[in-house]
């Protein structure tokens, strides 16, 4: 976000510079030392308050009305940062009126709120594609007769901190499980595809669920179905996986799960 806000910035500025008569944001020679100060200060700005919503996040659930207040808090930081280096870095002398104040918040919530608008429909879009996934593998598996339940077809019901259930897989069409701090994603087959779901959700949760299951966790921040593990290269203190299925990345093995894998794996499947 951070990145694309200082990318997005650039683009703007280039072609708001010509309205304005107290733009001074250049990398010409006279204003390339105070705009890199700008630059620095305000990436500084945004990654901490971007931080402390990280940090926020992992202990509840994201606020809409946080969020906004967030972005308030940085438009009226970085529009005061900017008119502070206006009066005591890049003119001295300059008097300081309401219209300096508006003109520099208008340019900076202009700056943010662009991005953040694209990024918030992508990230919105990406959360409904997950969505429909998870509807469709849950379509799938209601669509299977309960005789094929009764045959001990293994299904595994995935619910959120909230007890909410998201997800409805088969055992054997999970691959692999990421844990990214409260969050996991699930690897797992549908139609032959391989399909990703973000969940929220903690990991020794996840641990309990599978257990029994023919999965094993072979580092801090994954978790793999035997059952689909084609070899395990094992040289070096360290290891990796490769899965059975085609062009799928391999999985890092901490030298802590290596000894357990290596006796819990069958031989065959032991490479170099």
């Amino acid at each position: 976000t951070v990145a694309f806000v200082v990318a997005f910035s650039f683009l703007y500025l280039t072609i708001y510079r010509p309205y304005s008569s107290t733009f001074w944001l250049s990398l010409r020679a006279d204003s390339v030392v105070p705009t890199l100060l700008y630059y620095i200060f305000g990436v500084g700005a945004l990654v901490l308050s971007k931080s402390i919503l990280l940090t926020v996040q992992k202990t509840r659930e994201p606020s809409g009305i946080g969020y906004i207040a967030t972005v308030i808090c940085e438009c009226l930081l970085l529009s005061a940062l900017y008119v502070f280096f206006s009066r005591y870095v890049v003119e001295p002398h300059l008097k300081v009126t309401l219209s300096l104040c508006l003109r520099s918040l208008f340019c900076v919530c202009t700056v943010l709120i662009i991005p953040y608008t694209i990024l918030t429909l992508y990230a919105a879009n990406m959360d409904m594609q997950e969505k429909l996934a998870a509807m469709k593998a849950m379509t799938a598996s209601s669509q299977i007769s309960i005789q094929y339940r009764e045959l001990k077809q293994d299904f595994i019901d995935f619910r959120d901190n909230n007890g909410v259930l998201k997800l409805t897989v088969d055992v054997g069409s999970i691959y692999v499980i990421e844990s990214q701090d409260n969050y996991v994603n699930i690897r797992y087959t549908l139609d032959e595809q391989m399909q990703s779901y973000m969940l929220r959700c903690r990991t020794r949760d996840i641990d309990e669920l599978l257990k029994d299951k023919g999965f094993f966790r072979c580092h801090r921040s994954f978790t793999v179905n035997l059952h689909h593990v084609k070899t395990f290269c094992h040289s070096g203190a360290h290891g990796r996986l490769l899965m059975d299925y085609p062009k799928f990345k391999e999985i890092p093995v901490s030298k802590t799960y290596k000894p357990q894998l290596m006796e819990t794996l069958p031989k065959e499947k032991i490479g170099r």
